[in-house]
């Protein structure tokens, strides 16, 4: 870039071209905006015509300045906008996965918690339960085998069966992401029933953080005389979580058995998943898109003051 001359009087400054020739009190301001602002005669040049005169064709260095501002304060809300973009991809929607352990591949059931009912002894005799447990092996039930584990080593089994009506519980909790777009819940199980009479009854519920309040049902299959197999399910839960939003709640498994020794079961549950879409809030501490124009046009109107009254006052 060209060193341009600073203005004095009298003095020609050639741009583009073009020679421009100073006069008078004109000059003069020249010299001392030049001295305290830096200006040189290019800046001048872009002004007008070959030949400058302060009360014909007034040179208003501070308008020259704020074209300057202005461009800057552009390229900043650009830059803000760009940012903005960036942090916004940052807290987009995301899907995460909830549960700890959902394939029992620690081989205990860390993570999980059980109701603690387990009375050892097989099935048939008196009060003898088995809760849940894991294991590599469906004989784990002390009762009838639902079959080995279906994916890796390791899967969850109870009893399904009991000394008396008795319901086991397999609980993990879980913290909601916000503003839940998208959520679903898959697992395997297996069961082999031969009870007659009322049907047992496994049923997968949401409660609230302590565990007292069922606020959702997610899936309910009643069983009796029944051999399943190994089968893979999913259920769409958007709809009962979407207003569970941000919350804590508890994810339970139940195997509800209503009377005593009606025929001997078995139960196993593998692969549990809670794939969960959310949004995350961006930090109050980031300006918006509408805040950041609003900094810029503050600035602006600032600046066209500042020059009006420099212009007044000169």
């Amino acid at each position: 870039m060209r060193d341009w001359p600073l203005c004095d009087a009298g003095d020609q400054a050639v741009a583009a071209g073009m020679t421009y020739v100073l006069r008078g009190a004109m000059a003069t301001r020249s010299v001392l905006l030049a001295d305290r602002s830096r200006v040189r005669c290019k800046f001048l040049a872009r002004r007008g015509t070959a030949s400058y005169d302060e009360h014909r064709h007034p040179v208003n260095i501070w308008s020259l300045k704020l074209d300057s501002v202005a461009r800057f304060i552009s390229k900043l809300l650009t830059s803000c906008s760009l940012i903005g973009a960036l942090w916004s991809c940052g807290t987009s929607a995301q899907a995460v996965e909830l549960i700890v352990n959902g394939g029992f591949e620690t081989g205990t059931l860390a993570g999980w918690t059980t109701s603690g009912l387990t009375v050892a002894g097989a099935c048939g005799a008196g009060l003898n339960a088995t809760d849940w447990t894991v294991s590599n092996s469906g004989a784990a039930t002390n009762c009838l085998n639902p079959g080995a584990p279906p994916v890796g080593s390791f899967a969850a089994y109870n009893m399904f069966d009991a000394g008396a009506p008795t319901t086991y519980r397999l609980r993990q909790a879980v913290v909601l992401p916000n503003a839940i777009t998208a959520a679903t819940l898959a697992w395997r199980d297996s069961i082999t029933d031969g009870h007659s009479g009322a049907p047992r009854v496994f049923s997968i519920n949401v409660l609230n953080a302590s565990g007292t309040v069922v606020l959702a049902t997610l899936y309910t299959f009643n069983s009796a005389n029944i051999t399943t197999g190994w089968v893979s399910r999913s259920v769409n839960a958007t709809v009962p979580l979407a207003p569970l939003s941000g919350q804590s709640v508890i994810l339970e498994f139940s195997a509800a058995i209503p009377a005593a020794w009606t025929g001997g079961a078995g139960m196993g549950l593998d692969a549990v998943s809670l794939d969960v879409t959310g949004a995350a809030a961006a930090p109050a501490s980031i300006p918006t898109l509408s805040e950041w124009a609003l900094i810029g046009l503050s600035s602006l109107l600032a600046m066209f003051g500042l020059a009006r009254m420099r212009r007044h006052s000169t």
